[in-house]
């Protein structure tokens, strides 16, 4: 029995390829904007976060990337927007609209870290064993 459209969409994109085209380097108008790098955690929770969302629907995964993506931008400009994070040298930002907090260090005058994306249903940071 042949595949529906959705059907083979959903097989063909079931990882998807986090790009660098995602988070484009902008300025947002200002000579002072930082820059944002992603860590490997980052990178790995995007994608899976994308996955998770995918595995029903694909456009909303790529909405929600779409709407962290716009976050980020956001804290190139205005870094401390973020709360003090639970962790020492972090800061952390909940997504306006989504269950999401991101989770960032300022590492100099001129770099900013996105260390991790975390559910706000998630215990953060986690405890160890």
């Amino acid at each position: 029995m042949p595949l529906g459209k959705t059907q083979r969409s959903r097989q063909q994109s079931s990882r998807p390829v986090i790009a660098q085209s995602w988070f484009p380097r902008q300025t947002c108008g200002s000579t002072l904007a930082l820059n944002v790098r992603f860590t490997p955690q980052a990178l790995a929770d995007l994608i899976d976060i994308h996955s998770y969302i995918a595995a029903t629907d694909d456009a909303m995964a790529d909405r929600i990337v779409s709407r962290i993506r716009q976050v980020t931008l956001l804290l190139e400009s205005y870094p401390v927007l973020g709360r003090q994070g639970s962790v020492t040298d972090t800061r952390e930002f909940p997504i306006p609209g989504l269950p999401y907090t991101i989770v960032y260090r300022l590492v100099s005058d001129t770099d900013l870290d996105i260390l991790t994306f975390v559910h706000q249903k998630m215990r953060y940071p986690p405890t160890r064993m």
